[in-house]
């Protein structure tokens, strides 16, 4: 990526942090790895970076890749041959990921997640 990109991109992060703060609403940045970063730390270097920009923001950023760089079936995770888009069962996976963030931080109590498991 560009330096100007990457200007843009902090500039965004500070915009929607402020938002979010000026009408009193939580900001959560979910990252979704593509297929050959949950083989190659090395790949994940463009996110550390937003990650940083974003958490200086002050918005919470939920990394689902070292979790999924975990899995039994990571190419299962993405729609291949095809394409590099999650999977139903990525998603899913993302999305505990994320839950288990949000009551971790308190973002959302415990109590609604339990509801609406049920």
């Amino acid at each position: 990526m560009t330096a100007s990109r990457w200007h843009a991109a902090d500039r965004e992060l500070r915009s929607a942090a402020a938002t979010a703060r000026r009408i009193g609403a939580p900001l959560v940045l979910v990252l979704l790895p593509r297929p050959e970063q949950l083989y190659s730390i090395r790949l994940r270097g463009g996110f550390a970076r937003v990650a940083k920009s974003a958490e200086q923001a002050g918005i919470l950023v939920v990394d689902p890749a070292p979790l999924l760089a975990e899995d039994h079936d990571r190419v299962g995770l993405f729609l291949f041959p095809a394409d590099h888009h999650p999977s139903p069962r990525c998603y899913a996976r993302i999305a505990q990921i994320a839950a288990q963030a949000l009551t971790t931080t308190g973002i959302v109590p415990t109590s609604v997640t339990r509801r609406e498991r049920r």
